[in-house]
């Protein structure tokens, strides 16, 4: 038997409304492996299919167990039983496993097996009885024990034998004659017993045809005599219906995604749809261009027809028709030509829009992206810098205890408005705070004007260029890039810390929410080292990609979701103001401390179509009772295969509301903004 090393003794948490499905061939190979099962293994679909499903085999599963099944199946019955799987790293977890043969035109063709949580209780009788298959005798029953219908006729019997017997012996029968009255009375008793009992005899019958497995009808109900059996059938009988309602729903899910992403991608393609629109345009006048000349062409040869039957003297104008036609045809030839060339370039347009879906997808699944930015903006130390931006931000830039921190905070106008939202760097010579490159000309001059009475000094960088290196292997992938310094102070960098080598100034903070690094750097050294993350294999992306992944992490996009019209708290952003100290007036501060005191201040929360369409900004949101919403910002998640959006609602919205969508409500989940997080889906 195959033995899976290592193991670690670490047991993962199956979750409550998991279905883990999977199919194998006749010879045990896996041919299918759903989302379920790949997330709780650890193994990837490639690491799965084609594999032995002994794959994920635990040490600790006694080989009894795994004989039965395979020899259950064989026989053409299902089998039920608590297992025990290893994941790749060496953790393991229980499950409740239902297999069962699927037949196609009265042929087993492959196995089944849908998997579920196992109950702690049905756990620790597992594990007392797979322990005892390791020790001399295994699994053995030991002595015998009688079955219910046994201790039931014993039952009877004895009571009856006493009861006979006293009777007799009060009636005045020597001890002999009393033991036999008992006797017979004993024995009579526990013959009727027994044939009051043949309905259970049947049924036991009966649930032995649905399954007989002793060492699973241990495990799920306690018993090993006649009711055991017989709540082991039950039991199986509702786990045949959960496998088939698992497997429907399983099915359901893949088709479903299918349609999304198909009706996802129409959607997406608006834009292009608009110039494909053009030349669809040009096609239908070249059809209809096509289409009188054919008429031309038959309306010519008629002609040419009845000229044919006219007498000699009509020959020379059915020459001269016989040449129109040749003339109608070689225009019909370049029609023909020209619809083409349009149905081609369609055709090339269509290639497009598929190339544009697939570079989305994959997007969210890269482990490595490249964002491009720019704009940064350094307060340089005055004696009163920190006093100023005290002033300036929302947030407290005192919180910034050592240089290398960083901080996010709201910058506000006097009505309480988001005029952008900035990264703070306490440097060893003062501030450097990073904003939005399409904002920048505004931003300097709104710092400028709050500067007036601060002994500061605002510098533009524009000499410094900013490469984002943003996705899971980030670090590690620039690492190998750059100089032994600059990969030292990577390998050290914290989350939230910018910290200098040499003329290059490294942040990780994550802007896309993913784990990343923001190099600032010298602009003349801005195209080598862009040219090197790119032959490197870490592409770069689009404003769109990089609105898509924000999005997924709940973070808000200025312009869209925040402005300055907008309170930071109906921005979802109130975890970014310091209140404390409160004698820091920062610029807004007394609009927000009256919004404080409201409980009608609208809310901005994540919504999840699970319906076919696309979530777009202005969208109308309608909650039952409360009024209506907006969307700020929507678009189809590439990782949950859903349209999400964020969306600005009645502060007391529970979680269900509408979204009109080309003048048809749809239903709509209301969520945390945070729907991804580090890769894992969380709403």
């Amino acid at each position: 038997m195959r033995t899976n090393l290592p193991v670690t003794g670490r047991e993962v948490s199956v979750r409550e409304n998991a279905n883990i499905l999977s199919t194998t061939n006749l010879k045990g190979q896996i041919t299918y492996a759903n989302t379920d099962f790949i997330e709780i293994c650890g193994y990837s679909e490639a690491e799965l299919l084609g594999q032995p499903h002994n794959l994920i085999r635990h040490p600790d599963m006694p080989p009894a167990a795994y004989a039965d099944m395979w020899s259950t199946l064989q026989a053409g019955r299902p089998w039920m039983g608590l297992v025990k799987n290893r994941c790749k790293n060496g953790d393991h977890y229980w499950i409740d496993a239902y297999a069962m043969p699927i037949s196609r035109d009265g042929k087993v063709v492959e196995y089944q097996s849908v998997r579920t949580k196992a109950q702690p209780e049905q756990i620790r009788a597992a594990e007392a009885l797979y322990a005892r298959a390791g020790t001399p005798g295994g699994l053995a029953q030991g002595r015998w024990r009688p079955g219910f219908q046994a201790r039931v006729a014993l039952c009877a019997g004895l009571g009856s034998l006493f009861a006979a017997g006293a009777t007799a012996l009060l009636a005045g029968l020597t001890v002999p004659l009393a033991l036999l009255a008992g006797a017979a009375g004993g024995f009579a008793a526990a013959l009727l017993s027994l044939l009051a009992l043949a309905p259970l005899r049947a049924l036991r019958s009966q649930a032995r045809r649905i399954g007989h497995n002793p060492l699973s009808q241990l495990i799920y109900t306690g018993r090993s005599d006649e009711l055991g059996e017989i709540a082991f059938a039950l039991r199986m009988l509702e786990a045949e219906a959960g496998a088939v309602v698992g497997r429907i729903a399983d099915s359901s899910r893949q088709i479903s995604e299918h349609a999304h992403e198909l009706a996802d991608a129409l959607q997406e393609s608006t834009a292009s749809a608009a110039s494909q629109q053009q030349q669809t345009d040009l096609v239908a006048t070249a059809i209809d261009q096509m289409v009188a000349s054919v008429r031309e062409v038959a309306a010519s040869t008629q002609r040419t027809a009845q000229a044919a039957a006219l007498a000699d003297d009509d020959a020379a104008s059915g020459r001269g028709m016989v040449g129109e036609t040749g003339t109608s045809i070689a225009r019909l030839a370049g029609e023909i030509q020209r619809a083409a060339e349009v149905i081609q370039l369609l055709e090339g347009h269509s290639q497009d829009i598929s190339r544009m879906l697939e570079v989305i997808r994959s997007i969210a699944e890269q482990t490595n992206l490249l964002a491009l930015n720019a704009a940064i903006e350094a307060a340089r130390a005055g004696e009163q810098a920190t006093a100023y931006l005290q002033r300036l931000l929302a947030n407290d830039v005192a919180r910034l205890k050592t240089p290398g921190r960083a901080l996010y905070s709201a910058m506000l106008n006097e009505r309480g408005g988001v005029v952008d939202d900035l990264i703070v760097y306490l440097t060893e010579w003062g501030y450097r705070l990073v904003v939005n490159a399409a904002t920048r000309d505004k931003d300097l001059a709104w710092m400028q004007a709050q500067a007036a009475g601060f002994a500061v000094e605002l510098r533009e960088r524009p000499e410094l260029a900013m490469l984002a290196i943003q996705g899971p292997h980030a670090r590690e992938r620039t690492m190998e890039l750059v100089s032994q310094g600059c990969a030292t102070l990577i390998e050290q960098l914290k989350p939230f810390q910018g910290l200098a080598e040499g003329d290059w100034f490294i942040g990780r903070t994550g802007y896309t929410g993913e784990d990343g690094l923001e190099i600032i750097l010298p602009a003349e050294q801005a195209p080598d080292f862009l040219s090197e993350l790119v032959g490197a294999g870490i592409p770069p992306i689009g404003l769109g990609a990089r609105d898509t992944l924000r999005r997924e992490a709940g973070l808000n996009l200025y312009g869209q979701d925040m402005d300055e019209d907008v309170s930071p708290l109906a921005a979802n952003m109130g975890w970014t103001i310091a209140w404390e100290p409160a004698e820091r007036d920062f610029v807004g501060r007394q609009v927000l401390e009256q919004q404080k005191l409201r409980d009608d201040l609208p809310r901005l929360v994540g919504l999840v179509l699970e319906e076919r369409g696309v979530l777009r900004a202005h969208q109308v949101v309608r909650v039952a009772g409360l009024g209506d919403g907006e969307i700020t910002s929507g678009s189809f998640s590439p990782t949950l295969g859903k349209s999400i959006a964020l969306a600005r609602v009645p502060a007391a919205t529970g979680e269900r509301a509408e979204v009109e969508i080309r003048g048809k409500w749809y239903p709509v989940r209301v969520v945390q903004p945070t729907f991804v997080r580090h890769g894992k889906v969380l709403v």
